[in-house]
């Protein structure tokens, strides 16, 4: 390749990245709305949550838990607890979940939440 044809390429790779990084922090999907109480499998691998959304406040700790599975969910896998003061609106998360997302949603509860799908 000559050099113009290798800086493009570079330029191109860069782009791509960026791109990836942006979609990464900003969150690439929105789930429904869920409606507690329930228990959901939002993603079965490896993502980011990137924020979660209140639509109706109280009655409970919304629980995030590292896990593609809906029974027995282990204390070890809780990385997040959304506490039942939340108002409604939009809290930052920005965590990194390696197994699933798993949300135990208590009852007079509402929330959505954005993330990104972790890739190889």
């Amino acid at each position: 390749m000559d050099a113009n044809t290798t800086a493009l390429q570079n330029l191109v790779i860069a782009y791509n990245q960026n791109t990836k990084s942006s979609t990464n922090v900003a969150g690439e999907v929105t789930s429904i709305t869920y409606i507690g109480p329930t228990q959901v499998v939002v993603n079965t691998g490896a993502c980011r949550l990137v924020n979660v959304s209140v639509v109706v406040a109280g009655g409970g700790d919304v629980n995030f838990y590292n896990s593609q599975a809906l029974a027995a969910l282990p204390a070890n896998s809780l990385l997040y607890v959304l506490p039942s003061t939340a108002t409604l609106g939009i809290t930052q998360v920005g965590l990194q979940f390696s197994s699933g997302l798993t949300i135990d949603v208590p009852a007079g509860v509402s929330i959505n939440c954005t993330y990104s799908i972790t890739r190889s």
